[in-house]
């Protein structure tokens, strides 16, 4: 199969997926990352150094992060601030490098994959489509989609009561209730996930709630199957959210 071939063999087969920062100081480095990764990553923001990418992760998240090991400390520095930060701790995080010492460097911070200079848009898509699956992942688990279904609920040896599920993720569920619900206190929730088979008795704890009884819970404890049809179920719904956004952005 020729390059080109391959590359439209890639594209057509992976949805846009996540946010990307380039941290690099080389202007054609930049320029080769983000245009031959436009049609794989959502979108991407540039920055120069650490402090700038300490900067811009502590107000977006991003999944997948190229880093120009040309920076050296810099470079090693950036890695521990998106190692550091909450939101990107798990991000996919490759490094670009131009000779062995570069690369010693990289695997010795943990990036997970490797990118060789000079850049092409091939090489590119390649280890693209190597993290295409952490970067879904990652991904997956801050994925909310939104519903609208009936729960019940009960709190210790209290009566059960109804409320509404609104949105769920892997981890949680943000419901309305029909009175206030405290942070911090534990509670068991039956549900199901409407137009599937799907059903969920789960034990929460209250993280958030509001003066319109809204409340986002976080899952404590659930039985393993709930949790592999749950994620299973997210998983198709990012993704057809992902190729709709794909298919919209090729209009």
């Amino acid at each position: 199969m020729k390059t080109d071939e391959r590359s439209r063999s890639l594209h057509a087969t992976l949805a846009n997926v996540g946010r990307g920062l380039v941290v690099t100081k080389n202007s054609s480095i930049r320029k080769i990352v983000q245009d031959g990764t436009s049609n794989i990553i959502l979108s991407s923001e540039a920055c120069s150094d650490a402090s700038s990418c300490l900067a811009a992760i502590s107000q977006r998240k991003f999944e997948i992060v190229f880093i120009d090991f040309a920076l050296e400390h810099e470079a090693e520095l950036a890695v521990e601030h998106l190692r550091n930060t909450p939101s990107t701790q798990n991000a996919v995080l490759i490094g670009i490098v131009s000779n062995a010492q570069h690369a010693r460097r990289a695997f010795a911070t943990g990036v997970t994959f490797l990118v060789q200079e000079p850049l092409s848009t091939t090489n590119l898509q390649k280890v693209m489509g190597a993290a295409y699956g952490l970067v879904l992942r990652e991904r997956r688990r801050y994925f909310r989609c939104y519903v609208e279904a009936p729960l019940t609920a009960s709190r210790g040896s209290e009566p059960v009561w109804r409320g509404r599920l609104t949105n769920i993720s892997e981890n949680g569920v943000c419901i309305t209730a029909p009175f206030h619900l405290p942070p911090g206190e534990n509670m068991n929730i039956r549900t199901r996930i409407p137009a599937t088979q799907i059903k969920l008795s789960a034990e929460c704890e209250v993280l958030w709630s509001d003066k319109a009884n809204r409340a986002g819970l976080r899952f404590i404890g659930i039985p393993d199957t709930e949790r592999e049809e749950l994620q299973h179920w997210l998983t198709d719904q990012l993704d057809a959210a992902l190729r709709s956004r794909n298919s919209l952005h090729q209009l």
